[in-house]
């Protein structure tokens, strides 16, 4: 039953957060809306999930080096508007999976309603501070144009050679990266969280400096319009 599989919690006026209990039947219900709103090579087109696979297999830095889908292992949280679901609302993805069929089923009362919100996702077995906060800066972003405004004047401090290293590392994620409409909001989300960026070797001053200004936008944006529940987690994370 959906209610075993996951949780759903109003987080903010605009955003849900899904929490599943484990990463597996997350990706199987969310990567097809996930890759139909990011994906370099899917977004906006309908497509099944044998050809997901496929195409993942074939594309992806793990896939091309072991063969096999990695998907599921590979990401750890997911992100999108209210508006990507509509297209599996009205059949166009069919046949749809059990877990696809749970959460459309959890949200239709308030797509049929016209509501507008954002949908992110962690699961319990891999949940880290890092991964919600990288979540939820991607539905403030979208959702709250004065968060954006202020989140782009930071992101406009970067020099330009420091911006292209971004965009190249933000291009270069599991081999596949993301639709070029939405890299500079990954820039920013991986700014947030910084982790990632830290791992690949480039932890430079200059992104120390606009990570702490974008995760302290974060906290305050999130007081004001959260319910508190995650405002332990709003710490620098250096």
């Amino acid at each position: 039953m959906a209610e075993n599989r996951m949780t759903i919690r109003k987080i903010t006026p605009a955003i849900y957060y899904v929490e599943y209990k484990e990463r597996f039947s997350m990706a199987r219900a969310l990567m097809r809306l996930s890759e139909y709103y990011d994906s370099p090579h899917f977004k906006g087109k309908i497509f099944g999930s044998e050809e997901l696979i496929k195409w993942y297999i074939s594309n992806s830095k793990k896939g091309k080096e072991t063969g096999k889908f990695t998907y599921y292992d590979d990401w750890e949280g997911f992100n999108f508007p209210s508006e990507i679901l509509e297209p599996f609302y009205h059949g166009k993805f069919d046949p749809l999976n059990t877990e696809e069929k749970e959460l459309l089923e959890s949200f239709r009362e308030k797509i049929e309603a016209g509501e507008k919100f954002y949908i992110i996702a962690t699961a319990l077995d891999i949940f880290t501070k890092e991964v919600f906060q990288h979540e939820l800066a991607h539905a403030f972003f979208y959702m709250n144009s004065s968060y954006k405004s202020q989140a782009l004047d930071i992101l406009g401090e970067l020099s330009n050679s420091n911006l292209k290293i971004l965009r190249d590392y933000v291009n270069s994620i599991h081999g596949i990266g993301y639709a070029e409409e939405r890299i500079t909001d990954e820039i920013h989300a991986y700014l947030i969280t910084y982790d990632d960026v830290k791992a690949e070797g480039l932890d430079y001053p200059e992104f120390r400096k606009v990570h702490e200004k974008l995760i302290s936008l974060l906290n305050r944006f999130y007081e004001t319009e959260g319910n508190g529940e995650f405002s332990p987690y709003f710490n620098s994370t250096i």
